[in-house]
């Protein structure tokens, strides 16, 4: 509701005056997924691939608005044993065709009763129903001719993220508990009303600290006080509203997405912490290839690449990456190897710097000079 109050979907509006390619994109940052927040979060743009309504644009809601037809369906997604590659594909237009479907697939309606078509018609006719408080159909009528179409915008978008829910909710039950995935989903809605009221807190502390200052423009610091802690307050209720649904919705789209690039690095921190002898073992193969001959990326990088330079930047792209899946192959017994390949390579190199300094000694008397 708050979203389309933005977007000016009023009855007493012209239907093309509402904003509905504009809605839809505040829906879909907070009904989105796990990446699109990542992205949306870190000032990036999100994917064109929406998870809230996908396949439905603001032209095909307005023009169902207009003639008072269906409102458009969007994208059908596989059944909830598929795999999250699978969905994520069909949130992005692939046809998804399923060779061996199961004999008796799971359905949302299973695990969540609210699902059902009675306890849909059941929210769809609540909000449909004209406002308390109206005596007849002219006061109704006085809220503009377009306020039944505004009603069913409401409806159509509130049931939509109802259905998105379910569905991601219902594709993770099929992996987990559900008494864990529900205690997970509280810590989610809690965090974000935690947040968001210590926010208001250090708010209301600003506000205290300031408001004796409007004394000198002939105004009340009570009176004022009371107004824009007021103002404060409903601005908190309407970011914690907005946050909880999105972390929520973060939360549950996880069913839908494979893991995510800064989950990978996380996931390879916390492998090194939990095992620094694997971690140490990498560090010292690396130290093995670059003692043998391998050359670093930095060393072929200049200030003016040319077309010869990236060919061979490419080149030598691809043999650090044969090279590394060769190591990632070996065996202990071949490790050890590599190392005492190493150490007699170094040896030999020790042995050769020692030769030159006593030749430099003879040649000086029998002094010996370093040059650093």
């Amino acid at each position: 509701d708050d979203a389309c109050d933005r977007a000016k979907v009023d009855g007493l509006r012209p239907i093309d005056d509402w904003d509905i390619e504009g809605l839809l994109g505040d829906l879909r940052t907070v009904f989105a997924g796990r990446r699109d927040q990542w992205l949306n979060e870190s000032g990036q743009e999100m994917g064109e691939f929406p998870h809230f309504l996908p396949g439905v644009d603001g032209e095909g809601i307005r023009a169902a608005l207009k003639s008072k037809g269906a409102m458009p369906l969007q994208t059908e997604l596989p059944n909830l044993e598929a795999a999250p590659e699978v969905v994520a594909a069909a949130l992005r237009g692939v046809d998804i065709v399923d060779m061996n479907p199961p004999p008796a697939p799971a359905r949302v309606v299973d695990t969540e009763p609210e699902a059902a078509e009675e306890y849909i018609a059941a929210r769809v006719e609540k909000r449909m129903e004209i406002s308390k408080g109206m005596k007849s159909l002219e006061d109704y009528g006085r809220r503009g001719m377009n306020a039944g179409e505004g009603r069913m915008l409401r409806t159509y978008l509130s049931e939509s993220a109802i259905a998105l829910y379910l569905d991601r909710f219902a594709r993770l039950n099929q992996r987990y508990d559900r008494t864990d995935l529900e205690a997970v989903e509280r810590v989610w809605a809690l965090r974000a009303i935690d947040e968001r009221w210590q926010r208001h807190l250090v708010e209301m502390q600003v506000l205290r600290s300031s408001v004796n200052v409007r004394a000198f423009g002939q105004l009340d610091p009570m009176e004022e006080y009371r107004i824009d802690g007021a103002r404060a307050f409903v601005d908190m209720v309407r970011d914690m509203r907005r946050k909880t649904v999105a972390n929520v919705f973060f939360f549950v789209g996880s069913a839908v997405e494979p893991v995510l690039d800064f989950e990978e690095v996380a996931a390879e921190e916390a492998a090194a912490v939990a095992n620094p002898a694997a971690a140490e073992r990498e560090a010292e193969i690396a130290k093995v290839m670059q003692a043998t001959g391998m050359t670093s990326m930095a060393d072929f990088i200049s200030a003016d690449e040319d077309a010869e330079s990236e060919t061979v930047l490419v080149e030598a792209q691809r043999r650090a990456a044969s090279a590394g899946k060769k190591m990632q192959a070996m065996d202990d017994g071949e490790e050890k190897k590599m190392m005492e390949e190493a150490e007699r390579v170094l040896a030999k190199q020790r042995a050769l710097i020692e030769e030159e300094e006593d030749l430099d000694g003879d040649e000086n008397d029998g002094s010996v000079t370093y040059k650093f």
